[in-house]
């Protein structure tokens, strides 16, 4: 879904020529009308190769990442006055956003996509979306991993509209078995088995999106939003690692949950005194400090977590005996940790808020303006 605009009716303003600017090219482009065999797309495209050459690069040396720079490249080109646009009116270069639903403006785009596809292919410009939040359950005594969306979505106007929901948990009709990757047959297990498995994925999935839905209230500052992106990234590693089910990897994923329980404990110290600790000790250090106060948590669940050493030495592959189980425990463990912490945060919206989104004119499917492979 594309999140730059909705589109406002369907008036169309009369057929617009785009031109190179004089300083750049003199070569006049195809009336927007003239679509025949995708000849418009294609000519606009080799007509701005020039100017994309550039444009590309500032757009590269800004890291700007490939799916963005279709609809970046085609305001730069207006923005600096690269091509110019015969709408019947003045094109004010500092209102773009303005004439996102304007037929030129799509037929500029579709040039530069057209280009993008070229130099790039498609699969590399496609939008990368809302990323699933990554974590692993145990079925039967083996770990699957389990992609869980980031929210949750519903189509209202198939290719158009769809709402999305900031949800603290799961929604309505969502069922986590949907979110394993490549899970077992739910068919051959027996009652006991479908009934574990169900608690691991709802357990699972449920403190998944209450991390990401109170992270979302943490602060903008640099030490917040450190925080905030180390206990997820923390977390997907450790899931990755179980899944992976090497000695190797689940040696390391001790001190993903170490680090991804240390960011969530000071995350909650920072947001209270305005500092944290450097230290390691998730209960002698951490969780009994005076401004993790906030935090429900037994800690007496934490008696036999391991040593900070212990675990860096885990690291290089010493002093590690325990196995999966062991290990899937100490994931679960710190995911309820890691949830009685970010649930001290503030989130901005209640849980259940939704937003109607919708495509962006520029990208829907016109048999007027068609787009290559328009999805």
């Amino acid at each position: 879904m594309g999140r730059h605009s909705r589109r406002d009716g369907n008036a169309r303003t009369p057929a617009a020529a785009v031109v190179p600017n004089a300083g750049a090219s003199t070569d006049r482009m195809q009336d927007t009308t003239d679509t025949a065999n995708g000849t418009q797309r294609r000519k606009l495209a080799n007509a701005m190769a020039h100017l994309l050459e550039i444009v590309d690069e500032g757009l590269s040396l800004d890291e700007v990442s490939l799916p963005e720079r279709p609809f970046r490249a085609t305001t730069e080109l207006l923005r600096h006055g690269l091509v110019e646009v015969k709408a019947g009116e003045a094109i004010d270069a500092h209102r773009i956003w303005n004439y996102l639903a304007e037929p030129w403006f799509r037929a500029l785009f579709t040039g530069v996509e057209e280009w993008y596809r070229d130099q790039y292919r498609a699969e590399a410009l496609a939008p990368k979306g809302n990323p699933p939040l990554i974590g692993v359950v145990l079925v039967r005594g083996s770990p699957f991993a389990v992609h869980v969306p980031m929210h949750r979505g519903e189509i209202e106007v198939e290719g158009k509209t769809a709402w999305m929901f900031f949800e603290a948990g799961l929604g309505n009709g969502e069922e986590p078995r949907n979110w394993l990757i490549h899970g077992p047959n739910f068919d051959r297990l027996n009652d006991d088995q479908t009934r574990a498995a169900d608690a691991e994925l709802h357990a699972v999935a449920t403190a998944l999106r209450a991390i990401q839905f109170y992270l979302n209230g943490a602060g903008q500052d640099q030490v917040q939003r450190g925080l905030r992106g180390s206990i997820r990234s923390y977390l997907e590693n450790a899931a990755r690692r179980i899944h992976a089910q090497t000695a190797e990897e689940f040696a390391l994923a001790w001190m993903d949950l170490q680090m991804a329980a240390e960011s969530a404990l000071k995350l909650v110290i920072f947001r209270t005194t305005g500092a944290h600790p450097h230290k390691h000790g998730l209960h002698s250090d951490l969780l009994s400090h005076e401004g993790a106060a906030a935090v429900v948590f037994d800690p007496r669940r934490l008696a036999s977590w391991p040593s900070f050493k212990t675990i860096s030495h885990r690291r290089y592959g010493q002093d590690y005996m325990a196995g999966l189980s062991a290990l899937y425990a100490a994931y679960k463990l710190i995911l309820d940790l890691v949830v009685a912490c970010v649930g001290t945060v503030d989130p901005p919206l209640p849980s259940g808020a939704g937003f109607l989104v919708h495509v962006a004119p520029y990208l829907v499917d016109d048999p007027i303006l068609p787009r290559r492979d328009a999805r």
